[in-house]
């Protein structure tokens, strides 16, 4: 039970140090170049990963994935007022 314990803490800090460095990068990017494109990826990180998931895991009403999925994939600019304002 311990060791179950201890892999659910690791993965969680893992986690979040993942979401911190995804943030810090993101927040390069904007004071940059004004794209949002890394702050997008890290929302959908954060989202997933730290969110506590829904009523069903990935399943939701939330749009945004697909809205910016060009802009992600392809690497174009993306405007910081193009991003959800919720997570």
């Amino acid at each position: 039970v311990r060791q179950l314990n201890s892999r659910r803490v690791t993965t969680a800090l893992s986690d979040l140090v993942q979401a911190a460095l995804l943030l810090e990068a993101a927040q390069g990017e904007l004071d940059a170049s004004g794209d949002a494109r890394k702050a997008a990826v890290a929302r959908f990180f954060i989202r997933e990963r730290l969110g506590g998931g829904g009523a069903l895991r990935g399943i939701s009403d939330d749009r945004s994935v697909l809205d910016l999925f060009d802009s992600i994939t392809r690497y174009q600019p993306l405007e910081p007022a193009q991003l959800p304002t919720a997570v």
